[in-house]
């Protein structure tokens, strides 16, 4: 009677050295994640999706008076609890945004709206 020894004729060095030769092989897989990377767009795009529809979404901004009394509330109630963003930072870009909605980009857009809500 003779002893299987489990590995059915499959000399399991073999799939080590094929899986060598495929990584030497590969070209480069950084350089294609990269250029899909780069194909994609913008970070905007990442996270909100492309615009489906041109929705001038300056308008639904509240008047700059209330944008700043939300954003001192937000300094107030908000922000000593969380403290998740740079106040200082934010309070310029934020001030810069009331300046000149319609070139805002969509993330502070976006981080604005999260604010107010």
């Amino acid at each position: 009677m003779t002893e299987d020894s489990g590995n059915d004729g499959v000399d399991d060095n073999a799939d080590d050295n094929n899986d060598e030769s495929d990584a030497s092989s590969n070209p480069m897989p950084e350089i294609k994640a990269k250029k899909a990377w780069d194909d994609f767009g913008s970070n905007d795009e990442l996270l909100f999706g492309s615009p489906k529809t041109n929705i001038d979404i300056s308008s639904m901004h509240p008047p700059a008076a209330q944008i700043m009394k939300l954003w001192q509330l937000y300094l107030e109630n908000i922000n000593p609890l969380l403290n998740v963003t740079h106040s200082p930072t934010l309070q310029v870009r934020i001030i810069d945004a009331i300046n000149d909605i319609a070139s805002t980009t969509l993330s502070l857009q976006a981080l604005m709206f999260s604010i107010i809500a």
